[in-house]
């Protein structure tokens, strides 16, 4: 049985030595087992002697038709998700026809975190229809058994003592024949359990009943407890048998997949909520935070509501980061790595921890003084540190103590063998530790488990620390917590050290006025409060606004303006035809007009089918003025003009 936390193996099938290398290694960097295969034989060798989770196979290879092999593959392993890569587009009707084989196909050239996002989500589904697979063989397993069985126990009906132990059950507890006869079963029961089994003997020696099912806790001699499934039965008729007959059956693994099978559902559930939560919750805060923002600008003289709508908005900004935690746990946010220095991160984002946390809570950082470069989404290495000290924070109902440290380190292999599912070398090391009531054994157990929570109701979502171990999981990094009541607690977080240092394309951009323009833009939104509200921006900041609710009516009104639109702005997912389908009507008949897709989906087209092509941008929901006109002028840019003429 395959653990849910083993890494993912991924065979990587492509003809292009560079590229096979460049990808088996950004996979590895990326908590994946990768092996390659150089051409089609080679790949059905691979699968053969062990099917991988993922196949990720080029459609071009030298010994076999792409398409060819993505059906043998699925015939060899139907388990295994296949994503096709390529470089031609017009291979897709082919690939659409292949809908039932593959899991989804990307276009080359393919960004690194693009292609671990689908990676990640192929996995998941991986991880699900194996465990699904292993509960139906469990399944067959035990009917067949129930089927063929022989007596395991007979029990003398009138005080349930063991007359008879077939080698079945001396084998499932470890105990002799010997042993057993003449004792009580309902000593072997676990206490629980006893009931049960005297209300089954019980009914069955006074009505006859057959095949009265029972589950049980059986003891064996090392003491550990065994869950068995049971079959009571009245036999006295039988003149070879005196006394109720138990045909119990170990079922423990059976439970075992059961427990896998509902969590990896309910990780899917979740994250097709977090999908549509994040579409319909980011339309609505798109259109809080750009009224609030347009009346920020006009009330200059009204100190007392500015303040009010400054509240407003703060509080949009807050939902929007929840729905991102959200994405984030569910591994349906995309991800923007970038070379961070750690002890910047903290430093930046000290003020905004001492404002969180309340007078009586100390907080303290320790940073190294040695360089600590990481690759992070900065984002979301911002949502690990603030959950955390939220998390401290909230231990702490007296007040305390809360440090957060930074460190070089080095990681050897004893180390990463033992402790952490993550690779030796040089690592940095982020420490968040408070002084706080701690947690008990039980406790911390189940400390990174989707929705638990110790707070009362109201206060904690219960999603903070399974966010933050999915982040640090898909930084290829490793947590580890230690705990004790009273005693408080300790979070220390791994990420792989980065061999380069922090680009000035990695400093956030600094919030500015709206940017103004004078040209023409076709707007297509099927949302009409965000349609409204983005044209009604545009317009104010000198540009003329066609608006579309659906793609046919866009296409009405490209056919008949075409020659004085300088910008599309489209809505990635609308009904009829969404934003690609639309760009591919507009670009076949003016191929160099920018495009600006918007979306309150994180993982939609833009991202499922290709990156963005040249002329194209990507506008995240929510967003407010300054947003959307930095990015419409981005996107009319020359340089982005010329990218696609």
């Amino acid at each position: 049985m395959r653990s849910s936390t083993e890494p993912l193996r991924v065979l990587v099938v492509d003809d292009d030595p560079a590229l096979l290398t460049t990808t088996a290694d950004v996979l590895r960097l990326r908590g994946f087992v990768a092996d390659v295969a150089q051409s089609g034989t080679r790949a059905v060798a691979a699968v053969a002697a062990l099917p991988p989770a993922v196949a990720l196979v080029d459609l071009r290879l030298p010994d076999m038709d792409g398409l060819d092999l993505v059906t043998r593959l699925h015939e060899m392993s139907a388990l295994t998700e296949i994503v096709v890569l390529t470089g031609n587009a017009s291979v897709t009707s082919a690939v659409r026809a292949l809908r039932e084989q593959i899991f989804d196909y990307l276009l080359k050239p393919v960004a690194p975190e693009q292609l671990a996002n689908t990676l990640d989500r192929a996995g998941e589904r991986w991880r699900r229809r194996t465990v699904e697979a292993e509960l139906a063989a469990s399944q067959r397993r035990f009917r067949s058994l129930i089927e063929n069985a022989t007596d395991l126990i007979t029990i003398l009906a009138d005080g349930g003592t063991i007359e008879y132990a077939s080698p079945a059950y001396e084998r499932a507890t470890g105990s002799s024949a010997e042993s057993l006869l003449g004792t009580s079963m309902l000593d072997r029961v676990h206490a629980d359990d006893a009931d049960a089994l005297r209300r089954a003997i019980a009914d069955c020696g006074k009505t006859g009943i057959v095949g009265r099912p029972v589950k049980l806790r059986l003891r064996g001699e090392d003491g550990d407890w065994r869950t068995f499934l049971g079959t009571v039965r009245d036999l006295r008729d039988d003149p070879a048998i005196d006394g109720v007959v138990l045909n119990a059956h170990d079922v423990t693994e059976r439970e075992v997949l059961e427990a896998q099978l509902r969590h990896a559902q309910k990780m899917e559930a979740v994250g097709q909520l977090a999908g549509g939560v994040a579409h319909d919750f980011n339309n609505l805060l798109t259109v809080i935070t750009s009224y609030s923002g347009m009346l920020l600008a006009e009330l200059h003289d009204q100190e007392e509501l500015r303040s009010d709508v400054a509240e407003i908005e703060l509080a949009a900004v807050r939902a929007a980061a929840l729905t991102r935690q959200l994405l984030a746990f569910s591994r349906r946010q995309v991800l923007q790595p970038q070379y961070l220095d750690l002890n910047q991160v903290v430093q930046d984002l000290e003020k905004l921890l001492r404002r969180l946390i309340r007078e009586d809570i100390e907080l303290v950082t320790r940073l190294t003084p040695d360089y600590v470069p990481v690759y992070a989404d900065l984002g979301q290495l911002e949502q690990v540190i603030v959950n955390l000290v939220v998390n401290a924070r909230d231990a702490m109902p007296d007040g305390g103590h809360i440090e957060i440290a930074t460190a070089a380190v080095e990681l050897d292999e004893a180390f990463t063998a033992s402790d952490a599912p993550i690779t030796p070398g040089p690592h940095v090391l982020l420490t968040v530790s408070d002084d706080g009531c701690g947690m008990d054994e039980a406790t911390l157990a189940r400390v990174y488990e989707p929705f638990f929570t110790t707070k009362a109701g109201g206060r904690g979502t219960g999603l903070g620390l399974a966010t933050v171990r999915t982040i640090i999981q898909r930084s290829a990094g490793h947590i580890w917590c230690y705990s004790e009541p009273q005693r408080g607690t300790t979070f220390k977080i791994y990420l792989p050290s980065a061999v380069e240092a922090p680009t000035q394309a990695a400093v956030s951009e600094p919030a500015s006025r709206p940017v103004r323009g004078t040209e023409t833009i076709l707007l297509v939104e099927d949302e009409d409060h965000v349609r409204t509200v983005a044209g009604r921006i545009l317009r104010r900041n000198g540009y003329t606004v066609l608006e579309a609710r659906t793609g046919p009516e866009a296409l009405r009104l490209w056919r008949e303006h075409s020659r004085t639109i300088d910008l599309v702005v489209t809505d990635m997912v609308m009904p009829d035809m969404g934003g690609r389908e639309l760009s591919h009507h507009v670009r076949s008949e003016r191929p160099g007009i920018p495009l600006l897709f918007m979306s309150g989906y994180t993982e939609d087209g833009a991202f499922q089918r290709g990156v963005l092509e040249p002329g194209e941008s990507y506008l995240e929901k929510p967003f407010g003025e300054e947003t959307l006109t930095r990015m419409v002028r981005r996107a009319l840019s020359p340089e982005r003009r010329a990218g696609h003429t």
